[in-house]
């Protein structure tokens, strides 16, 4: 059985409540099968009781589950970050202004943002490991995966750059 909520697995037969999210697995019993249960004249080697989520619907096992699309957030924003920074820095190098001007609060700012988009990077590593751990495998997981690898290379290698150019 699967957890209406969040997709996981449920890893006890009899399991009241998810191990991933905490949402309580509502379940009823077949009315055949209680039926029997409640007549005393019946053979006590009955099967035990079935329990099924009154709630279940067909869950699609590509879909990611909350970490795999937190990471899939984090390495988007990873990325954006990088990118953006990369385009300011680029465009007011090429400017001369940039030299002359504000040449300080121009660094420090980028610095700051390429900081900011290398942790979210960090992050989106720490929700891929959790993901791994705790949530099958899905095309989000794997994007966000590679986003999020995308964007520490690139604000890592931007911040290099940008302290070699002091």
């Amino acid at each position: 059985m699967y957890c209406k909520k969040c997709g996981s697995e449920l890893e006890i037969e009899n399991q009241r409540f998810c191990q991933i999210c905490g949402t309580e697995i509502r379940r009823y019993h077949n009315n055949s099968q209680l039926g029997s249960m409640r007549d005393p004249n019946k053979s006590s080697s009955a099967p035990p009781p079935q329990y099924q989520d009154i709630r279940q619907t067909h869950i699609n096992k590509r879909s990611g589950g909350p970490y795999s699309k937190r990471c899939l957030g984090f390495g988007i924003v990873s990325l954006i970050v990088a990118i953006i920074s990369f385009n300011i820095g680029s465009s007011l190098i090429l400017d001369n202004t940039y030299f002359y001007i504000q040449e300080g609060i121009v660094f420090i700012g980028l610095t700051i943002a390429r900081i900011i988009g290398l942790i979210f990077g960090v992050v989106n590593r720490l929700s891929y490991s959790k993901a791994i751990s705790m949530e099958t495998e899905s095309s989000i997981l794997k994007a966000g995966n590679i986003l999020g690898i995308l964007g520490i290379s690139f604000n890592s290698l931007l911040i290099l750059i940008s302290l070699f150019m002091i």
